[in-house]
C-alpha cells in the first residue's frame, strides 16, 4: 500500500484499538444490527472487518492469515471488551444450544430440552471446561430436561424411577 501524504496513520497498541478505532466499531456494529447478528457475534466479527478494512500495518507481523496469528487474538479481546462495555457482558454469551427429545409421561408425550455441553469453572476467571456428555451429567437434575416443569414429586417412586429411565435412555441416544 502506498503511503499518500494526507494519509493519517496512527501506531496504537491492538490491546486499546477498541479506543483507537471506535468510529470503525460504530459502523460494523449498525451494519451487524441491521443483518440481526446476535451480540456474541459481532466481537469477532468486527475484528475480521477491522483487520480488512482499517487495518494498514501490523509491524513486525503480517496481515496473512491473520486470524491464527496472536496480535489477532489481542485485538479481538480488545474489541470484545468493548462491546461488552456498551452492552453488557451477558449479552456477550452465546445461548446454550440443546438437542430436543419426547418421552411418555403418564401416556402424554412431554418435550425433552437436554443440553449439548455443561459448563465447569475450575478457577473463576481463569480454566473453565465444555463437557459432553454422553448421559445425564452428575450436576443435572431430572427436572432440568423438562420445559414445562411438570410435577415429578407427585408420581409413584415406580413413576419416578420409570420416567428417569426413560429420560436416561433419551439422552444416550442423542448424546451420541
Amino acid at each position: 500500500m502506498s503511503k499518500n501524504e494526507k494519509d493519517v496513520l496512527v501506531s496504537v497498541d491492538v490491546r486499546n484499538v477498541a479506543q483507537a478505532g471506535e468510529e470503525w466499531l460504530k459502523i460494523f456494529d449498525r451494519s451487524f444490527a441491521e443483518q440481526g447478528m446476535p451480540f456474541y457475534q459481532r466481537p469477532l466479527r468486527s475484528a475480521i472487518q477491522f483487520v480488512r478494512i482499517a487495518l494498514v500495518d501490523v509491524p513486525g507481523y503480517s496481515k496473512e492469515g491473520f486470524a491464527k496469528q496472536d496480535w489477532f487474538m489481542s485485538l479481538v479481546a480488545s474489541i470484545a471488551e468493548w462491546y461488552k462495555a456498551l452492552y453488557g457482558a451477558e449479552t456477550m454469551r452465546p445461548p446454550p444450544s440443546f438437542f430436543r427429545g419426547l418421552i411418555l409421561l403418564m401416556g402424554t408425550p412431554i418435550e425433552l430440552s437436554i443440553r449439548e455441553t455443561v459448563n465447569r469453572v475450575e478457577v473463576e476467571g481463569e480454566t473453565a471446561w465444555m463437557i459432553y456428555p454422553s448421559s445425564i451429567h452428575e450436576s443435572e437434575e431430572i427436572s432440568s430436561f423438562f420445559p414445562s416443569r411438570p410435577n415429578i414429586q407427585s408420581l409413584s417412586k415406580n413413576q419416578q424411577f420409570k420416567l428417569e429411565k426413560s429420560v436416561a435412555d433419551v439422552v444416550k441416544k442423542l448424546a451420541k
